[in-house]
């Protein structure tokens, strides 16, 4: 005897994109197809190496390891031993299946059976039998009719409920459907022939003479005669017209009524009626440890049986011939029942991994992002090194955006000594990381152990103390709180100034719409106040520095595009229209606070100071234009700095945080502001994409 057993791994996540790819939008579909395709192969391997098959799902609510609390296991049990050539081509059938395409499965040893001593019942499920009394006398009428109800499979059946009743008992149990492929017998084919000559004849149009009266005299026809004659005319069509399988569903647990319920939901999950027979057997029952054998060797129990009915009928009675009917099954009913779970995108399985489940890092250098909803020991983390290819964090308001950003800084500034920079154009939501406290009363009352799981990983009071000593938040606008000094104009190390305006040209297209001729006149300006400073295109920060030359400032942009504006000859109207415009965009940034923040010379802080520890820069003081301007221009002289200060293939040094991303760059990128007028968020996406590309490489 010959025995491959495989054990599943890892069930399929069919909401992935490769899936779909290959099978279409309802990969699904596919799955079940391969799967019932599979029965066919496995019977036409048996035509050449007979064999038992059995499927088992084995639930141990004990089991330390959460991922293996839920196992599902095929055993390939053949009648006699195969050599290791056989054996091969066989496993290759498997590894070429459904199996490859969409489970992952290993090779385990048989021995994952041998210990049952917890099992206390057994309770075996076989189609249910009946045995009817004639109703009506009639000449040569049997003394009762057996019937055998069909078994009406559902086509749809995932298992996906079954599976998860399974997890919501958390008792122990063992599920095995073992299947045999066969055919029918002669003597089975003799027998059901035979029944249905008899029902023919009982169920057909007779008259009977009286003896007595000479009367003729109707036979009446017995309605139940009648339907075992459907019934059994229907059962000879499916076995003769499809492959069929010896079957054997049995369940065993820890007590009798925990089997009876994974009995009967396994049965309402792959059948439509759930009729059927439940043959319980428990320890003091002579049968128990024989059917605990079969269980351990993947074998067929044959002493399953209505034992009420076949041990009391005579054993020359031509019914006997019909002993196996109850547990043959065609490949449409065995399709329904032997199935591998096909998981869902709603349903969790906490004894199971789906293959996109979260799997821990094994590394100090990473982040800690979760634990998995119904798996509290999957650690979801992140390589550090994965954020230097940048990271998309979206959903709906109040779904935890912000949260899971306060959580990635935190690990980054307190465990790594990352520092990092939060852009924030609208709200003030970051600067709760300066006000948050370590309550430990209230912690305690938290019940779930993720809670102080985290607390005790991340050391959180420590940290707490830590970001609160380092962290700076800059309300720019507000000169209140913390003033902020920043020169657009000043650019660093090796850039050249050409490189420079064409950067701050950029800038001012991406945060304000600028018609006309707009765009000409801000160059042409910002060319000019360089100019009188003695800044030539071509020179370079670094050597300009050395030689004492200053920064322009953006009142030196106002005054210069005020003064070529009025030697242009324009039309009163054009030459209006363009000034009010000046006024509202460039005149605008010198008023108030706005122009304390950039009307200067000197920023302060220097960019240097601004990215060696955690900061914050809240901009809900500013308008909307305004805000998109400032993140312009920082996100201008980050890009900049970086150029001068990286260092190819260095580890992660800094993380920047643009909050509220969509207000720069939107679905809406492509459209048109207004008549004539450049489009802000086409151009801030084209530089944001641009940058980010440049500094991944």
């Amino acid at each position: 005897m010959s025995i491959l057993t495989y054990r599943v791994t890892h069930l399929p996540d069919l909401e992935k994109t490769e899936y779909h790819v290959r099978y279409g939008d309802d990969p699904a579909s596919r799955l079940f197809k391969m799967q019932d395709n599979f029965l066919y192969t496995l019977h036409t391997i048996a035509n050449q190496y007979p064999l038992t098959c059995s499927l088992v799902y084995a639930y141990n609510p004990h089991e330390l390891e959460q991922d293996k609390k839920l196992q599902i296991f095929v055993r390939v049990n053949f009648e006699s031993s195969l050599d290791q050539k056989d054996l091969k081509q066989v496993h290759k059938i498997f590894a070429n299946s459904f199996w490859h395409d969409f489970y992952k499965i290993e090779e385990v040893a048989d021995s994952v059976f041998a210990e049952l001593n917890w099992a206390k019942h057994i309770s075996f499920g076989i189609k249910q039998e009946e045995k009817l009394l004639p109703t009506v006398k009639r000449d040569k009428a049997p003394s009762h009719y057996y019937l055998i109800q069909p078994f009406e499979p559902n086509p749809e059946n995932d298992f996906v409920g079954f599976a998860s009743k399974l997890e919501a008992y958390e008792n122990r149990a063992l599920i095995e459907v073992l299947i045999r492929p066969t055919n029918l017998l002669n003597d089975e084919q003799w027998g059901l022939e035979n029944l249905l000559r008899a029902l023919s004849s009982l169920t057909s149009y007779e008259v009977k003479t009286s003896e007595i009266s000479g009367k003729v005299i109707e036979q009446p026809i017995d309605p139940v005669a009648e339907r075992a004659l459907r019934q059994f005319e229907d059962l000879r069509e499916d076995i003769q017209s499809q492959r069929l399988y010896e079957v054997s569903i049995r369940i065993l647990a820890e007590n009798q009524f925990n089997a009876s319920l994974l009995l009967n939901e396994f049965w309402v999950e792959s059948s439509q009626k759930p009729l059927y027979r439940e043959i319980g057997i428990d320890q003091e029952d002579a049968r128990f440890s024989q059917a605990i054998e079969s269980v351990k060797k993947g074998t067929r129990f044959s002493q399953a049986i209505w034992v009420e009915y076949w041990n009391k009928l005579p054993e020359n009675s031509p019914l006997m011939k019909l002993a196996r009917l109850h547990r043959l099954f065609t490949v449409e009913e065995v399709k329904a029942c032997f199935r591998v779970v096909v998981p869902d995108p709603v349903v969790v399985f906490s004894g199971i991994p789906k293959e996109t489940d979260l799997k821990s890092q094994e590394s100090d250098k990473s982040i800690l992002l979760g634990w998995q909803a119904g798996k509290p020991k999957n650690q979801g983390q992140a390589l550090l090194k994965s954020l230097n290819k940048h990271v998309f964090i979206c959903g709906v308001p109040g779904s935890g955006k912000t949260t899971a950003v306060l959580n990635l800084l935190f690990q980054l500034w307190t465990e790594h000594s990352i520092p990092f920079l939060v852009i924030e154009p609208a709200k003030t939501e970051y600067r709760s990381m300066f006000k948050c406290t370590y309550d430990e009363a209230a912690l305690s009352k938290d019940n779930d152990p993720t809670t102080h799981a985290y607390i005790k990983a991340r050391n959180v009071p420590d940290a707490i103390a830590k970001m609160q000593a380092d962290l700076q938040i800059f309300s720019l606008g507000n000169e209140r709180v913390c003033p902020f000094r920043f020169n657009p104009f000043a650019f660093y190390g090796k850039t050249t100034l050409d490189e420079h305006i064409s950067t701050l040209e950029a800038c001012f297209r991406a945060a304000m719409p600028l018609f006309g001729p707009l765009p000409a006149l801000l160059a042409e300006a910002i060319e000019q106040v360089y100019a009188l400073f003695g800044w030539q295109p071509q020179d370079r920060a670094e050597d300009g520095l050395k030689q004492g030359r200053e920064f322009p400032n953006m009142q030196d942009l106002y005054e210069a595009i005020t003064t070529i504006l009025e030697t242009k000859q324009y039309s009163s109207d054009v030459a209006g229209d363009i000034k009010t415009a000046l006024e509202v965009r460039i005149g605008g940034l010198l008023r108030r606070s706005v122009g304390s923040m950039l009307n200067t010379r000197t920023s302060v802080p220097g960019i240097g100071s601004l990215l060696e520890r955690p900061v914050i820069l809240e901009m809900d003081s500013l308008n909307e234009e305004q805000a998109n301007l400032m993140t312009m221009f920082i996100l201008a002289t980050l890009r900049q700095y970086a150029r001068i200060t990286r260092k190819s293939g260095s580890l992660l040094k800094h993380v920047v945080v643009i909050e509220e991303a969509h207000n720069i760059v939107g679905t809406d990128a492509k459209g048109a502001a207004e008549e004539g007028a450049s489009n802000p968020k086409a151009e801030a996406t084209k530089y944001i994409v641009r940058m980010l590309a440049e500094m991944r490489a």
